[in-house]
């Protein structure tokens, strides 16, 4: 799955989902604990779109919502 991944194809494993590598280009960012500004590199990150079958299993598990 790797090394399909690193030639840039996309896997899906039926009735689970798909995964892909989306490119995020550079940003300005800000380092959180010393709140400096700071150019944040481009990258490449795995992205996973889960299947049909997984979405509306996962919506139709019964479940109880607790009161708080």
């Amino acid at each position: 799955m790797i090394s399909a991944l690193e030639k840039g194809e996309r896997i899906e494993v039926r009735g689970f989902g798909g995964f892909s590598i989306r490119h995020m280009s550079s940003r300005k960012g800000r380092n959180p604990k010393t709140g400096e500004a700071i150019q944040v590199l481009p990258r490449s990150i795995v992205h996973f779109k889960p299947g049909l079958e997984m979405r509306e299993r996962v919506n139709n598990t019964n479940y109880r919502v607790l009161d708080v």
